[in-house]
């Protein structure tokens, strides 16, 4: 290790904001909206990040640490990360999904944005001597999700979730993000009890917390949070085994590769584990991954749009997919993070995202041996619970409550990794009397951004209204939902939503009206063309139907039920010839559905 070189130099470190902001970004949701979980946590972290810019625009910077060369690298790559993001937003097709993010999922170009500033946030001020500051106040986080899954576990949960899923979904609303988020800081509570300055009570605690994360990972059932807890505490034991006795290290490396092997091999239903590891949901996943990279393919430049995954899903999934798990059946990512950006960022997007996650790996991987005690312990725990989160990012969505903490990891992995060898800093623990200027830049920029944020929260007020005062033989019903369609920065997927309510409060005529208009937005839209294709017929209008529905060919091209319909409206219209090529296309790709069947007896051209 080299010399350390100690400095007169005072830190301003308030790098406890970005874990206080992050751990209540994770924990909040609202009941009360019609996103009950991501679009609050996006409210609070795009507040978040504004007040934290504040810092980052503060320019009198003569109490703080010099920037070290991997901090600045780190910059230089989340600059790029960001044009590159911006070059996406501009030739995404749907600008408000792209700059937002996909409905109840809100990852999207500002997300990333803020994202982007946390990261470097916690670079810029992570300080390796205030190691136990970072195990208290993420602690605090770790424990309140632990308690509130245990609550859900255990059928006692003070909200009643209209839930699908397993009971343990945490704050995040899925088990699967619940499980990966559990299994992050299950690596960071079992890393304390090898902290040697902790007292032996607390160690012993902390390792029994680290068990009962654990248990409440497989009380979720959600593999993939195991498989991911596995990676990180793995790693951890292998690496810290290696420092301490090479050979056993060694061993237990080898070991665990070969296991690592073994468990890849039962995902891909191979080898003596694939009974305790497949699951149907993984040979899905590549269903997902598939049509991602054949959108990046057709779309190198520029992907398909940021976040606008599920609109090309239909027309780049798999023929076997819709025979095999449902014609019906879509999705709207990719369910692995590095795909899902390639496929809608492209070339320049998903390359920067890709060398910035392999440098933190390398940097993170290179620093290790730079540290000793209980400092190489804690660096080689932030490490861990990175990889963990990495691992899951292969197989999972990325998800606001559990991404904000994958990048703080990352940020603070550069910003210790660059200090750690060549200057310690004095830390100044007493209040800075100069006057700083970072309050009045902070609230320069949060001001503007509250107002931006109150309007979304008045789109999400404004649906939970009209969903809760749903009623089609209300004549408010319409009221409301002409609230929803006029509200500023309103969400597609809820316009859909207040058109539907609108055909089933008999105004069609309305309904009609707001579906033409999504369509005129979003022409990639099966699920609105579909809906405005079934209310154009209730009106027999058949003719401005055959329209929409040829339409929907281009897109969704093995829709079974579609070509059916298409072809029952051809007939109809006096287009036999048209109507048989229906049946004709059915039978060649579907013969054994219902739909190719029905199609056999409504569709043949009458001798």
């Amino acid at each position: 290790m080299a010399k350390q070189v100690k400095t007169n130099i005072k830190i301003s470190n308030p790098l406890g904001y970005v874990l206080i902001f992050a751990g209540v970004i994770s924990l909040y949701f609202h009941r009360n909206t019609a996103d009950p979980f991501n679009a609050p946590k996006l409210w609070l972290l795009i507040v978040s990040t504004a007040w934290l810019s504040g810092y980052l625009l503060n320019f009198r910077k003569k109490n703080e640490a010099p920037a070290t060369n991997n901090q600045k690298n780190l910059r230089n790559l989340l600059i790029v990360f960001q044009l590159a993001a911006l070059w996406a937003l501009i030739c995404s097709d749907v600008k408000i999904t792209a700059f937002f993010g996909e409905n109840m999922r809100k990852i999207g170009f500002v997300t990333y944005l803020c994202f982007s500033v946390f990261m470097y946030f916690a670079a810029k001020y992570s300080i390796i001597e205030q190691y136990k500051k970072f195990y208290i106040y993420s602690s605090v986080t770790g424990l309140l999700f632990l308690f509130y899954g245990i609550l859900q576990a255990s059928g006692n949960d003070f909200v009643k979730w209209v839930n699908p899923y397993n009971s343990i979904i945490g704050t995040l609303g899925n088990p699967n993000f619940a499980a990966a988020f559990l299994a992050i800081f299950a690596v960071l509570f079992f890393s304390i009890s090898f902290i040697k300055e902790f007292n032996l009570i607390a160690r012993y605690l902390c390792g029994l917390t680290a068990g009962v994360f654990i248990y409440c990972i497989q009380l979720s059932d959600a593999r993939q949070g195991i498989l991911a807890a596995a990676v990180g505490l793995g790693f951890f034991i292998c690496t810290l085994v290696y420092f301490r006795n090479r050979i056993i290290g060694l061993l237990l490396i080898v070991f665990s590769f070969i296991l690592s092997t073994l468990v890849v091999l039962g995902m891909l239903q191979k080898g003596p584990l694939q009974d305790l590891i497949y699951k149907d949901s993984v040979s899905i996943r590549g269903y997902y991954w598939r049509a991602g990279i054949n959108m990046f393919k057709d779309n190198f430049f520029t992907g398909v749009g940021l976040d606008r995954y599920g609109a090309y899903f239909k027309e780049y999934q798999d023929l076997n997919y819709g025979l095999k798990i449902g014609f019906d059946i879509t999705s709207t990512n990719a369910h692995n993070i590095p795909i899902q950006i390639f496929a809608t960022g492209g070339i320049f997007l998903g390359l920067t995202y890709s060398i910035l996650m392999i440098y933190i790996f390398y940097t993170g991987l290179k620093s290790i041996r730079k540290f000793e005690g209980d400092h190489r312990v804690f660096f080689l725990a932030l490490f861990s619970a990175w990889l963990t989160y990495q691992a899951q990012s292969i197989v999972s969505i990325e998800n606001i409550g559990l991404g904000i903490w994958g990048w703080i990891l990352g940020g603070m992995i550069i910003g210790l990794s660059g200090r750690s060898s060549d200057l310690n800093f004095e830390i100044n623990t007493r209040a800075n009397k100069s006057v700083s200027i970072q309050p009045i830049l902070s609230f320069s920029v949060l001001i503007p951004v509250i107002v931006i944020v109150s309007k979304l929260v008045s789109v999400d007020n404004t649906m939970y209204q009209a969903q809760i005062n749903y009623n089609p033989d209300n004549p408010e019903t319409l009221v409301y939902a002409e609230k929803v369609l006029d509200t500023q920065f309103m969400d597609n997927e809820y316009k859909y939503s207040a058109a539907n309510m609108m055909l089933r409060a008999n105004g069609v005529d309305q309904g009609i009206v707001a579906l033409q208009d999504l369509v005129k937005n979003d022409p990639r839209n099966t699920y609105y063309m579909l809906a405005l294709a079934q209310a154009l017929e209730y009106q027999t209008r058949n003719n401005e139907s055959i329209i929409v529905r040829e339409k929907i060919t281009l897109v969704d091209p093995h829709n079974v039920k579609n070509y059916l319909q298409l072809g029952r409206l051809y007939k109809i219209s006096g287009d036999f010839y048209r109507a048989d090529q229906m049946r004709q296309k059915l039978i060649s790709f579907a013969p054994n559905t219902e739909q190719a069947k029905a199609a056999q007896v409504e569709l043949a051209i009458p001798q």
